[in-house]
């Protein structure tokens, strides 16, 4: 069924010596760490002086620390000694129109699936009688259940829209930077002009 289970004391001790291999690792890359490094990066061992072999360099911190924190340890562009951001961040990368078109797709999806139930809900009062069907029509010609309706309608386009974008870069086409930012753009006035031409559409309809 697989390899022996390690107990905690194990997984201690295999934890501090994958740190103590990337710590030695780091001695040799970039001659030690100094003051500043232990400032900046607090699971940094501390440095004794230039002799003696690499593990006299270092003093047991603790044993269950994660082995990836090490590889945290980097410097800026000025050459300073900084503790590396995790990737991606929303405190540190300012917004852009990919990633926020992005995030809107999966919002909209997630929009779409709830939406979906509130049609199926009113497909249901359509089958269950003339009384049930009154009630649901009621509800969606209300001022909440307009908006409902308007925010669903806006996440079918805008999620229409910008799966054709994907559609066109899974075939290798609208990579680069220009070409993204301006079908980004078109996408969210493509959604805009769908959503309120299927609204006035639908009012000149009714009247």
């Amino acid at each position: 069924m697989g390899g022996p289970v390690l107990g905690a004391p194990s997984m201690r001790r295999t934890f501090a010596a994958c740190t103590r291999r990337v710590n030695v690792r780091h001695v040799r890359d970039h001659g030690g760490f100094d003051a500043a490094a232990q400032q900046a990066y607090p699971f940094a061992p501390v440095r004794r002086g230039a002799g003696g072999t690499a593990r006299a360099l270092f003093r047991e911190r603790d044993a269950a620390m994660d082995a990836r924190e090490a590889l945290m340890l980097g410097r800026d562009s000025e050459g300073r000694l900084v503790r590396r951001p995790l990737s991606p961040h929303l405190q540190v990368y300012r917004p852009q129109i990919t990633s926020v078109l992005s995030i809107l797709h999966r919002f909209s999806g997630i929009a779409l699936a709830i939406g979906t139930l509130l049609l199926v809900s009113w497909l249901m009062a359509l089958a269950a009688g003339p009384v049930a069907f009154a009630q649901a029509q009621d509800f969606l010609g209300s001022v909440l259940g307009r908006l409902l309706l308007f925010g669903w309608t806006l996440a079918l386009f805008y999620h229409l829209c910008n799966g054709i974008r994907h559609l066109a870069w899974d075939a290798g086409w609208g990579y680069d930077l220009a070409t993204v930012t301006r079908t980004g753009w078109l996408t969210v006035g493509a959604t805009i002009g769908l959503t309120l031409f299927a609204w006035i559409l639908g009012y000149a309809l009714i009247d």
